[in-house]
């Protein structure tokens, strides 16, 4: 089952539009990410485009309202933009990608990471959170960011 969880009023009706082949497999819940995961024991938690929008501070919360509802060997993936070392983009790219980088900074106290700050979030959230490490699929814009839930 995939459980698609937002703010009530993102998810409101979303159960409406699912295909028929998919009903009974896919469902929305209203959740705000900020407090405790109330879903037990799930094999993976996917954030996609969520963390570049908040400061570390609340990253290491959002991350840590999920412990509540990790399993041992969980995985939190999340799919977000990964910065890579200066000069391995082209120019244009590179650029594009740090401006908006400054622009997270200015409009939100919210920004792009790198891999060491990826894994550094996952570590202040908690330890027992494994990073596992970054895959950037060719041609994508985004990266894939996952960790291993290793507590009980």
């Amino acid at each position: 089952e995939v459980v698609v969880q937002d703010l009530h009023e993102t998810v409101a009706g979303l159960d409406a539009q699912i295909p028929v082949e998919l009903s009974g497999r896919v469902r929305g819940m209203a959740h705000d990410f900020l407090t405790p995961q109330p879903l037990m024991n799930a094999d993976v938690f996917v954030l996609r485009w969520i963390m570049h929008d908040w400061s570390d501070k609340y990253c290491v919360k959002i991350l840590q309202a999920l412990v509540p509802g990790l399993k041992k060997g969980a995985r939190v993936v999340v799919n977000d933009v990964c910065v890579p070392e200066p000069g391995q983009l082209g120019i244009a790219k590179d650029r594009s990608l740090r401006i908006m980088d400054i622009s997270m900074k200015a409009f939100g106290n919210a920004r792009e990471r790198d891999a060491e700050a990826w894994s550094t979030l996952f570590q202040a959230a908690d330890p027992r959170f494994r990073f596992s490490g970054i895959t950037i699929p060719e041609g994508a814009r985004m990266a894939i960011i996952q960790a291993e839930w290793t507590g009980n």
